[in-house]
């Protein structure tokens, strides 16, 4: 999930690349799922759950 808004997607000048990285922590049950179903499945569940991404010790969005 990259939770700011599209201008901060990349930069480019003369010379250089730049594209910001963003790292959201999230938990076992998650990461499973990523392996599983792909990135766009855990995308979706925090869709639909809203988590405070930025709360490094929150509760799963599966349950």
């Amino acid at each position: 999930p990259f939770v700011w808004d599209s201008r901060f997607a990349s930069y480019d000048d003369d010379d250089v690349h730049v594209t910001w990285l963003q790292v959201v922590p999230i938990t076992e049950p998650e990461a499973q799922l990523v392996a599983e179903q792909g990135a766009s499945a855990l995308e979706d569940a925090f869709d639909r759950a809203q988590p405070d991404l930025f709360t490094i010790d929150r509760t799963s969005v599966l349950g």
